[in-house]
């Protein structure tokens, strides 16, 4: 991709060049707020009028000075911004979970920890944050925040053997990756409950969009539309040829598909004429990426890039103009 389309939407190079570590990205709903998490801080940055990247606040959550193993550290920020949830597995093999709330504009404040067993897995937290996933021993375990208590409970184990999960926008259907299914699981008095199961390929990448579900394969891209009683029928099968070797991660939002593969390089693209093309004329050669993030509204995508020492981000209406060009 050619680096002049980014130029005016870099983070300030000076006060994040020190970023050459192994980073992770969160943000929120909008784009507005984005977490940096590197040397066991945790940096919040926010837009201002769309045009500058602010750093508002700086916590230290962790002492040790480096990352070891990123597969050991995960970062989620809700959707409105106001709580952060971050997972480690420390020196102990332990898993443990904190979970942070804002307060006054950007200072958070510990609200609680969770403590679980090595084996466990953190797999999603909802949009507004009040629940989250863990699988453990093939069970997903469902925590829900408790308003008397104000904090997280375990509310519900559901026996199933889940590497990826998700919930709905609407918090009302979970699409867990199950083998080669997707099990979809809804609540039922209080209650979650497996309901149906789609058949997918042996590697595949789901995730929602806009009220469907979407399933990529090798050589299809599936999209399943939910109707008033949760069901899921498919609405659209586009023949897609994304990838021979399964990639990192898969990232769909309508009419662009951005894949990163396992040498880091990522791949554009675009539907046209009811087939998935890609798009050669995107990206450079060999753009390399080592973490790409859609904000939870799908409009923005923030790249970050360990050569250039900062994270860039692009809007998909640009996307669109770029591909129109």
């Amino acid at each position: 991709m050619d680096e002049s389309l980014f130029q005016n939407n870099f983070f300030n190079k000076q006060e994040i060049c020190q970023y050459f570590g192994n980073v992770l990205l969160a943000t929120d709903y909008s784009g507005q707020i984005v977490l940096i998490f590197c040397n066991g801080e945790i940096i919040t940055y926010e837009l201002v009028q769309e045009k500058q990247w602010q750093q508002t606040s700086s916590l230290k959550v962790i002492p040790q000075i480096a990352i070891i193993k990123q597969n050991d550290y995960s970062l989620q920020l809700n959707g409105n911004g106001r709580r952060f949830i971050f997972m480690q597995v420390d020196q102990r093999y332990e898993f443990k979970i904190q979970i942070w709330q804002r307060r006054h504009k950007f200072n958070w404040t510990f609200q609680q920890s969770l403590k679980l067993n090595s084996r466990s897995k953190f797999l999603s937290i909802n949009l507004i944050g009040s629940m989250l996933m863990v699988d453990h021993l093939k069970t997903i375990i469902i925590w829900d925040y408790n308003p008397p208590q104000t904090k997280l409970v375990r509310v519900q184990s559901v026996p199933l053997e889940a590497n990826t999960a998700c919930f709905n926008d609407n918090d009302c259907v979970i699409a867990a990756k199950s083998k080669q299914h997707v099990v979809l699981i809804k609540k039922v008095n209080h209650i979650w409950v497996k309901y149906q199961s789609i058949k997918g390929e042996q590697e595949f990448f789901m995730q929602f969009f806009k009220n469907r579900l979407i399933i990529m394969s090798i050589y299809d891209l599936f999209m399943y539309k939910m109707d008033d009683s949760f069901h899921f029928s498919i609405e659209k099968q586009i023949i897609s040829g994304f990838f021979t070797k399964e990639p990192q991660q898969c990232l769909f939002i309508g009419s662009i598909v951005l894949i990163q593969m396992p040498s880091l390089q990522v791949e554009c693209y675009k539907y046209e004429n009811n087939v998935w093309l890609k798009d050669k004329t995107y990206f450079s050669s060999k753009f390399e990426a080592h973490q790409i993030l859609f904000s939870k509204d799908n409009k923005k995508l923030f790249i970050y890039r360990k050569k250039y020492g900062c994270i860039v981000f692009d809007k998909k209406n640009e996307i669109k103009e770029k591909i129109k060009s």
